[in-house]
C-alpha cells in the first residue's frame, strides 16, 4: 500500500509512518490480551483485539508517544517473545478453511484505503495503513477452525509477523528524510524480510513435531 501511495500520492510523511508504528504497538498489546486464560470464541476474540487496539491507539495519539519509545517497545516485545518462547512448540492441528473469510474483508479494506487516502490526515493515514484488518479476519478465521490450544499457539507466532511489519514502518520512518522514497521503501522491505526470516529460523520446529 505504501509503495502504491508513493507512486500515485499523496507523499508519505513521517507523521504517517508514526501512525503506522503506533498501530503496530497497539496490535502487539491486543495479541497479549489473547493470552489471557479465557475461552475465546471467534467473536469474543475479534472484539477483544479490536477493543484493545482501539484503546491503545487512542492512548498513543493522546500522549503523542515518541517514535523512539514505540520502537523500543516493539524491540523489547520481540526479544521477550523470542527468548521466552525459544523452545515453544505449537499444537499442530490439520484443518481446512475458507479463503473468503480473509479475502473479502481485506479486499473491501484495500478499496476503502485507496479511496480515502487523499482525504484523511497523515497520522490517521498511517494508522489506516497498519490497521489490523488482516489480523482481525485471520483471528476470526483461525479461532473458528482451531482448538483453544491451537489458537493460543497461533497468538504466539503472530507476534513474529507483527514484529516484522513493525520493523518495516520503523525503518521507513527513520530513513524517510535521508533517502529517496524508493530506496527507503526497499531498505524497509529488506529489514522486514530479514526479521521475518530470522524469527522463522529461530522458531522452526523439529521435523519430528511437524
Amino acid at each position: 500500500m505504501l509503495a502504491i501511495q508513493a507512486w500515485y500520492g499523496p507523499a508519505i510523511t513521517q507523521r504517517q509512518t508514526f501512525g503506522s508504528i503506533g498501530s503496530n504497538v497497539a496490535v502487539a498489546c491486543a495479541l497479549w490480551a489473547l493470552r489471557l486464560p479465557l475461552s475465546f470464541n471467534p467473536f469474543s476474540a475479534l472484539l477483544t483485539v479490536a477493543g484493545v487496539w482501539l484503546m491503545m491507539i487512542t492512548l498513543i495519539y493522546v500522549s503523542v508517544l515518541p517514535a523512539e519509545i514505540m520502537t523500543a517497545i516493539v524491540i523489547a516485545n520481540a526479544l521477550f517473545i523470542v527468548i521466552v518462547y525459544r523452545n515453544y512448540r505449537p499444537v499442530v492441528v490439520q484443518t481446512r478453511g475458507n479463503l473468503v473469510d480473509g479475502a473479502v474483508p481485506i479486499a473491501i479494506f484495500l478499496v476503502t484505503f485507496f479511496l480515502a487516502t487523499q482525504f484523511i490526515p497523515d497520522f490517521a493515514r498511517g494508522v489506516f495503513v497498519s490497521f489490523p484488518i488482516g489480523l482481525l479476519a485471520t483471528i476470526y478465521f483461525i479461532r473458528r477452525i482451531l482448538t483453544q490450544d491451537g489458537f493460543k499457539s497461533f497468538t504466539v507466532y503472530m507476534h513474529g509477523a507483527v514484529g516484522a511489519g513493525a520493523i518495516f514502518v520503523i525503518v521507513l520512518h527513520f530513513t524517510l528524510l535521508h533517502l529517496p522514497i524508493a530506496l527507503s521503501l526497499a531498505t524497509a522491505l529488506a529489514a522486514s524480510l530479514m526479521t521475518l526470516t530470522l524469527v522463522a529460523r529461530i522458531w522452526r520446529a523439529p521435523i519430528a513435531n511437524i
